[in-house]
């Protein structure tokens, strides 16, 4: 009888979650994972294998349930590389700083047909980001760098942020430096972007684009990429004015952003008008800044001097 009964509501409860939908089935799917202990999970979908983690907060939960982190992002970013003529035979190369699990590196490098150098700090997450590039048979072309992007090289401490790996953040360059929220930290290498593209074989003017998502750090990667802005590479960054402010503040990604860059185009502008989205001019950054909410961020394409819109 206790058989008949178990088998009676296991029944009911899938012909109830049939009831609900493809994409509510994912969600309860992947909420369900949350404090089982499961480490990793590896799935298909929309033609591209991921292993990730609970522990990798709205990255993992939107791949899992949506096939895509920042889909829509990406696409347009894609639509507007191709258009303004970024992507040549000679320069070719996109910069993931801050790659977590190759969210944003591996849809990149399938849809521009570019090569990678995809840099992460944290190993718990290069860990995944090993794994997905080399399950969608992208080792070839995407190299891969364990370390933090920092105009002076050395060693940092990462803190970690339980249930959301791509939170993590730098907390300090002493030694053993631990965040007040933070459960674990992490001793890394920190090097120069100039010194990371180098190592892997590229050249800065093999480059074409640098996507940046560093939790505040910004300005570091600004600063240690002169040679790419220079030659006209564009960046695309997060504004998230409480990660900036733990990290020299915002006034200091204000500067260094309009050393570089004369216009950006918000993302979703970008979303919104695709090639024909307009740039503003570098001095609207701060009002932009001044707009955003508390725990909220934007992404923007930046644009240094002579690159054309699109």
């Amino acid at each position: 009888m206790a058989d008949l009964l178990r088998d009676a509501r296991t029944t009911l409860l899938l012909r109830a979650l049939e009831l609900l939908g493809k994409r509510r089935r994912r969600v309860l799917g992947w909420r369900a994972l949350a404090g089982t202990g499961v480490a990793d999970i590896t799935f298909e979908s929309q033609g591209l294998s991921w292993t990730a983690s609970p522990d990798d907060g709205p990255v993992g939960f939107a791949l899992f349930v949506d096939g895509a982190y920042h889909g829509a992002e990406l696409a347009a970013l894609c639509s507007w590389m191709a258009h303004g003529g970024v992507v040549s035979a000679t320069r070719d190369v996109v910069v993931d700083v801050g790659a977590h699990i190759g969210s944003t590196c591996i849809p990149l490098a399938r849809a521009t047909g570019c090569r990678v150098l995809a840099i992460e700090p944290v190993a718990a997450s290069f860990r995944r980001l090993t794994a997905n590039v080399a399950q969608n048979a992208l080792a070839e072309r995407i190299r891969l760098a364990h370390a933090a992007v920092r105009r002076q090289g050395g060693r940092v401490t990462m803190s970690l942020v339980p249930g959301a790996s791509g939170s993590s953040f730098v907390s300090g360059t002493e030694p053993g430096r631990r965040a007040p929220d933070a459960l674990q930290v992490e001793e890394v290498d920190a090097r120069p972007l100039g010194d990371l593209l180098a190592a892997a074989g590229f050249r800065p003017e093999e480059v074409a684009l640098v996507w940046a998502d560093v939790q505040g750090c910004e300005a570091e990667v600004i600063a240690s990429g002169t040679a790419l802005w220079a030659r006209g590479v564009p960046l695309w960054a997060e504004i998230e004015p409480r990660s900036l402010r733990q990290q020299g503040g915002v006034a200091e990604f204000v500067r260094r952003a309009g050393e570089h860059f004369d216009r950006f185009i918000e993302a979703q502008d970008l979303v919104r008008h695709g090639a024909a989205a307009r740039p503003v001019p570098i001095a609207a950054l701060t009002a932009l800044i001044e707009s955003i909410g508390p725990e909220l961020n934007r992404d923007a394409l930046f644009l240094p001097p002579g690159r054309q819109p699109g």
